[in-house]
């Protein structure tokens, strides 16, 4: 692999993928003169008239305008053309993501983790979900492995499947699949009409299976999964989640407000 030496202001010093063998390459990098750390991800020439290449450039650009920024969103820096290597943007270096976090918890016997900490984790994301939504992006594929630490803030990244719905736009199927929710591949005929579908649902369901992986270790589908699994935490808190996971789209929350009021509620 050609690591690259980007432009002169960038040492990588972590491979976290080869854009050789990936679709793109990602870095931990630290910057030549500030020493700030950030990570790169590039995309190679050939890969950059791609539509969902291109897409994923242009939402990142309007990131980079909101100011303040919001803090439950990883951070987006500059855009960066490199004539040898792509084409290239630099984001905030964050210390890791809540899988790797869940992996510990079972390195050291204390899995599943505690209620408290959980719901952190879904107000967080839920509050960068707000943000996303607010300008009609819509994440796609929100999961433990897309959710990343950062003093102690969790922050919602990864922004490859990030797409701007309008009303009537078509959707392609995208996504990890035990997160997906059920209209998004299986059952299509679950969007009763496009033009007035409410498509922050399809980011809400894969909270919702999110939400109950972390506390119990299931990837619980709209098929609820064993009602045991949750006998140790309060009804209300399952009470959440069902609603979340809900088969049909119309009955789930209909905005990620929603479900953080929800979530905020929760007596534990």
């Amino acid at each position: 692999m050609d690591t690259p030496d980007i432009d002169g202001y960038y040492n990588p010093t972590k491979v976290y993928a080869d854009p050789d063998i990936q679709e793109a390459g990602l870095w931990e990098c630290t910057h030549m003169e500030t020493e700030q750390p950030c990570v790169i991800k590039l995309f190679r020439p050939n890969k950059l008239n791609q539509p969902e290449v291109k897409r994923e450039f242009e939402m990142i650009e309007c990131l980079r305008l909101l100011n303040p920024f919001p803090k439950n969103l990883v951070q987006p820096f500059e855009i960066i053309r490199d004539p040898k290597h792509g084409k290239y943007y630099t984001m905030e270096s964050c210390t890791t993501n809540v899988r790797k976090v869940l992996h510990s918890f079972y390195e050291v016997g204390n899995y599943p983790p505690t209620a408290e900490w959980v719901i952190k984790v879904i107000t967080d994301v839920l509050q960068g979900l707000v943000e996303l939504h607010k300008f009609g992006w819509f994440h796609r594929d929100i999961k433990p492995d897309n959710t990343f630490v950062k003093g102690g803030v969790f922050k919602v990244g990864d922004y490859g499947l990030v797409k701007a719905i309008r009303t009537g736009s078509s959707v392609t199927t995208a996504g990890t699949p035990d997160y997906m929710p059920p209209e998004s591949d299986k059952y299509p005929g679950l969007i009763k009409d496009k033009s007035r579908h409410n498509w922050a649902t399809w980011d809400i369901y894969s909270t919702g299976v999110m939400f109950a992986e972390l506390l119990t270790g299931e990837c619980v589908n709209y098929n609820h999964g064993k009602q045991s699994s949750y006998d140790r935490f309060p009804k209300q808190l399952w009470t959440v989640i069902k609603k979340a996971i809900q088969y049909n789209p119309e009955d789930r929350y209909q905005t990620a407000e929603e479900f953080l009021k929800a979530v905020k509620s929760i007596k534990l």
